[in-house]
């Protein structure tokens, strides 16, 4: 019997209303209604103090909300895609703001990432395709947890955690939420098929288990196809340096093109949980399924910033390229008319211009702000072309933030 989408749609309000009341009375805080609100307010504790009390918060509120959102879906009342969103709301309770007329009344409206990020070395799909490989990771794991037998539990969480990190669908918290996501599916396997939970490994040291299982989960996207096959396998290398392979020879659009293919694939390819026993690392990231708290966080970060500057010069200099020679290509090719190409060259030209003035900052922190001027002059009236307004911005906020006008 299919989920009614109203009725579904309501059990989510309730969700959410109830979260924030339970909220309110276990901090006594009234939640901003902006985020604006809340960086005015005095909580008694410096910015970094309040922040990770909230976030503390968030997690508390995810497990006052699970087993309602686990009820509910049992018993068809709410979709697993509302479920997911309802878990990731319950999980960024009173640390991500909510916009609204009425903050006491408002419903928190789901909302995907609108631009490119990262998170650790991991490049993850290009934001105009989450939602469509957001949407075939909930039918695979819907006919997953229908069909899932009791000796593949374990894969099905592992599998579950890797694919929601390797979208990383929401703008943050997608750590926090894939986390939740594995103690979603072991209730409701403890419920439906009275399934033992999660196994413990208390021999291993905390260090020795967040290396082993960042490692194992790293491998795992890879043996899953999500990406495309390192040059260097037997090293290990990371999605970002392979992005930067394909921008350097500008084909960025390919590598987002190859990662939704990837996914698509390997979505529909999956029917039964027994087809999840093939790969080697999703059973190995399932002995670390009781410590996944424990995993060092990897913040989401914009896909093209200042700290990132460092491997991407390089990555050029392995190749024998030159920054100037590496933009002069690009401006020979005259403006970019398609979306495709006006990605692309923005993004090879805001990447150049980080890793000159990250140099500069670097080298020489006595820089007079004439030779900066002359920097940011070279990107943003020679490549102006070549550079997307909201990159232009982007730029222009870096510069004002390091000091420079």
């Amino acid at each position: 019997m299919p989920v009614d989408q109203s009725k579904s749609l309501e059990a989510l309000a309730h969700i959410t209303l109830a979260q924030r009341q339970a909220l309110r009375e276990t901090t006594a805080i009234t939640l901003p209604s902006s985020s604006d609100e809340l960086a005015d307010k005095d909580l008694g504790h410096d910015k970094a103090t309040v922040i990770r009390n909230l976030r503390a918060l968030g997690e508390h509120m995810e497990d006052v909300v699970r087993d309602y959102v686990v009820e509910k879906f049992i018993s068809q009342e709410i979709h697993l895609e509302d479920s997911i969103h309802a878990i990731h709301i319950a999980a960024t309770a009173g640390w991500i703001p909510y916009e609204g007329e009425d903050p006491e009344t408002q419903v928190y409206e789901h909302t995907f990432r609108d631009s490119g990020v990262r998170f650790g070395d991991v490049i993850p799909v290009k934001y105009e395709d989450v939602e469509e490989l957001f949407s075939s990771y909930m039918g695979t794991l819907q006919r997953l947890l229908e069909n899932c037998t009791k000796q593949d539990f374990e894969y099905v969480m592992s599998w579950a955690y890797i694919s929601f990190v390797s979208i990383h669908p929401y703008p943050d918290a997608n750590g926090r939420t894939g986390r939740a996501i594995v103690r979603f599916i072991s209730e409701y396997f403890v419920r439906r098929f009275g399934y033992e939970g999660i196994k413990s490994f208390p021999n291993y040291k905390e260090e020795e288990l967040r290396a082993k299982a960042a490692d194992f989960m790293n491998k795992a996207m890879f043996e899953l196809g999500f990406f495309p096959k390192p040059k260097d396998a037997e090293n290990g290398s990371s999605s970002e340096e392979i992005y930067y392979e394909f921008l350097i020879d500008g084909k960025v659009d390919q590598y987002f093109s190859e990662l939704k293919q990837r996914m698509q694939a390997h979505f529909f390819s999956i029917q039964s949980s027994d087809q999840l026993r093939q790969f080697g690392y999703v059973k190995e990231a399932t002995a670390y399924l009781d410590k996944v708290e424990l995993l060092k966080p990897k913040e989401t970060r914009p896909l093209i910033a200042l700290e990132t500057a460092t491997r991407f010069k390089q990555l050029l200099e392995e190749r024998d390229m030159s920054i100037d020679a590496l933009l002069e290509r690009e401006a020979q090719k005259g403006k970019p008319e398609t979306d495709q190409e006006k990605y692309s060259a923005s993004n090879i030209v805001v990447s150049c211009f980080f890793a000159e003035f990250n140099a500069a900052l670097m080298h020489k922190r006595s820089r007079k702000i004439g030779e900066i001027n002359i920097l940011v002059d070279k990107y943003l009236s020679r490549y102006a072309l070549l550079l997307r307004e909201e990159d232009k911005r982007m730029i222009a906020e870096v510069i004002k933030e390091k000091g420079y006008k």
